[in-house]
């Protein structure tokens, strides 16, 4: 059920907690992700409801909140919370949906109107969960908008920032012809040999999905491919029947907005490496990759993001290739950093200042000092305790 919670001059805040609630906003939500500023799918409806469905714990609960003005949807802020007793009282621990499944999720804004809508989306926490003790947004990249507006003071509030290492992209700006110039000569000469050794060996072929049938059986294909060699030890998606239903959804409802590419490098028919990569507006991300190690000699990894970068190139209309981790293997791609950080939000309530704030900045500042880390590592997870 949804009911308005809070309201300011012209826009009023919205609290819905069913999946059926959310699914009311569905069309409006999605349409606010493409407009965003983020350009991150895991901030849509068809992510985040998701993500509701398939990844909460037994002892979570999720809702949403949304800012609208009129008819017009300003903003979303998804919410998973979790229990946790201070002083014999629940005090609610609010977090966006976070695994390593679903990163960056963040507020949901429309763009302009972010030192607006976000502190408002804020305060209507009071009226929903009174007392909560903190909200947590995990890895958001440097460019969210919402690290400028909580870098401001914020009445009511503490907010800290924690860097959370960095991210890779491949920025497409400026031709194909001039990205391979750009690479090591070793590194080209050394696809190129690739290149050649696996076409003298196979009939080689590249698969791009993007129509929503090719799709809903592609992603068994790349979940098999996923599950193989070392990943079937443990950690595999096939493993676990909620990441199974997660990303046969996931790839339902992205594959529904046209928001979903899988790419797949395959050698006499059978796959050699595989993408699963959600593309929104103008980015491409590539969430996961999966390679099949019978046929590690031939790089088959490093041969499909060659192809990929190229397709990028030759569809036209892709600013960047998003990679999001910062391996040692995406410095052979000459891909440019982003730091990511996490933002912790405190009111400024006693227990929350002295039992949030005051150890978190705690952990800021002992990592600044050497050899630290393990009293840090200590300190995070007494934090994360009942989170």
């Amino acid at each position: 059920m949804t009911a308005v919670v809070r309201e300011q001059g012209k826009i009023r805040v919205e609290h819905a907690g069913g999946l059926a609630d959310l699914a009311a906003h569905a069309e409006k939500w999605n349409a606010l992700a493409l407009r965003s500023r983020q350009k991150l799918p895991c901030l849509s409806y068809a992510w985040v409801a998701t993500y509701f469905e398939h990844r909460l714990r037994a002892d979570q609960s999720a809702a949403c909140l949304f800012a609208y003005e009129d008819d017009d949807l300003l903003g979303v802020l998804p919410l998973v919370m979790t229990p946790h007793r201070l002083w014999g009282r629940r005090r609610p621990r609010l977090r966006m949906p976070f695994d390593w499944h679903t990163i960056s999720v963040d507020f949901l804004v429309e763009p302009s109107r972010e030192d607006e809508i976000i502190p408002l989306l804020i305060s209507a926490l009071d009226h929903v969960h009174p007392g909560w003790f903190c909200l947590e947004l995990m890895r958001l990249p440097d460019s969210s908008p919402t690290l400028k507006v909580t870098g401001m003071a914020i009445p009511g509030l503490r907010v800290i920032h924690q860097f959370d290492g960095k991210g890779s992209y491949v920025d497409l700006e400026g031709g194909y012809d001039n990205f391979r110039k750009s690479l090591n000569s070793k590194f080209v000469k050394r696809l190129k040999y690739l290149n050649r050794k696996l076409s003298e060996d196979h009939e080689v072929t590249e698969e791009f999905l993007v129509e929503p049938d090719g799709l809903s059986e592609g992603i068994d294909d790349f979940i098999e491919l996923e599950g193989s060699g070392r990943k079937k030890e443990g950690g595999a998606i096939r493993l676990d029947s909620s990441l199974v239903a997660f990303y046969k959804k996931l790839a339902e409802r992205l594959g529904g907005q046209g928001w979903l590419e899988l790419h797949f490098l395959k050698a006499d028919g059978q796959i050699l490496a595989g993408h699963f990569a959600p593309i929104l507006g103008d980015v491409l991300m590539i969430m996961k990759i999966s390679y099949n190690e019978d046929f590690g000699r031939y790089s088959p990894g490093s041969l499909l993001i060659e192809r990929v970068t190229r397709h990028a190139f030759d569809i036209g209309g892709i600013k960047e290739i998003n990679f999001l981790t910062d391996l040692p293997w995406n410095r052979k791609w000459r891909m440019k950093k982003r730091d990511y950080y996490n933002v912790l939000i405190f009111p400024r309530r006693p227990l929350s200042i002295v039992l949030g704030a005051w150890p978190a900045r705690a952990v800021q500042i002992l990592k600044s000092i050497p050899l630290c880390g393990t009293i840090c590592r200590r300190i995070k997870n007494l934090l994360r305790k009942g989170g």
